[in-house]
């Protein structure tokens, strides 16, 4: 576990170094939280009011067979339906657009800072492997998913079974997500064929090292989430939920430092397979 103790030197030596640049992410990762949180609200609003559009007339709606090929309509309001449909569809895209864009823009600005506190300062590079790993990784999954999950809509599939596939596709985005976050590990790499290996080596050949890291900062993250949870629950602990807001937000910063310093520990480790 010497890479462990190193990674974890690496970080907090990283930080009493550059304790300009770490007040400069927290800022960031601030910013990065309350846009979303604020796109996010306003979005599944105008969802919800979309969904609602949709919803009352169908449940005033003919469902009778005999009187539908009697002629009766189905429902008088279809145009309603259909453009709360396309309302609907122009928000979730919307959603997505905002969302990807804070994603690339400030993570991105995170994970590049987060390097250069560990001493690696080929920006240019660094962006255009970040920008590739994001287009590559993650723009396709979503294509497919969201395409998956409206011909499964189309099925009529039971509810039970939908969810199973909801599941799948959920768990398949967080071992994607290892890999992505992996990959943002190794950006500063001097080629592409170093970028390739480095990711290989640690997200699969030594991945049971890389998954005790990941163990060890998701119980952080949790335990960072619980103290805001057991804060928001009582109205006179309003300063401490702010206070333990911000320490949730150091954790994540501390997290993905400690993660890059650790994932490097792990390539350049010469006495493991």
């Amino acid at each position: 576990m010497r890479h462990l103790k190193r990674g974890l030197h690496l970080t907090l030596n990283a930080i009493k170094q550059h304790k300009s640049l770490f007040i400069l992410m927290v800022i960031l990762q601030l910013i990065l939280l309350f846009s979303v949180t604020y796109i996010s609200i306003n979005y599944q609003i105008k969802i919800i009011n979309n969904a609602q559009q949709i919803m009352e007339p169908l449940q005033s709606a003919n469902f009778n067979v005999t009187s539908i090929q009697a002629g009766q309509p189905f429902t008088t309001e279809i145009l309603e339906v259909y453009q709360g449909y396309k309302s609907m569809i122009k928000y979730i895209w919307q959603l997505i657009f905002w969302l990807s864009s804070l994603f690339i823009l400030f993570n991105g600005a995170l994970w590049i800072i987060s390097q250069r506190m560990l001493g690696y300062k080929n920006w240019k590079g660094q962006i255009l492997k970040f920008l590739t790993t994001s287009i590559i990784l993650i723009v396709p999954f979503f294509l497919a998913a969201y395409y998956l999950l409206k011909l499964f809509l189309g099925m009529e599939l039971a509810a039970e079974i939908f969810s199973i596939i909801l599941q799948v596709v959920i768990w398949a985005f967080f071992v994607l997500y290892f890999f992505i976050i992996t990959a943002y590990a190794f950006i500063d790499a001097k080629s592409w064929k170093e970028f390739v290996k480095s990711i290989y080596k640690v997200g699969i050949r030594r991945i049971y090292f890389t998954l005790i890291v990941t163990l060890i900062n998701l119980v952080l993250i949790f335990l960072g989430l619980l103290l805001i949870y057991y804060t928001a629950n009582e109205e006179t602990l309003l300063p401490l939920m702010v206070l333990a807001a911000l320490l949730f937000v150091v954790v994540i910063l501390l997290t993905r430092i400690f993660w890059i310093a650790c994932l490097k520990e792990i390539n350049s480790e010469k006495n493991i397979p």
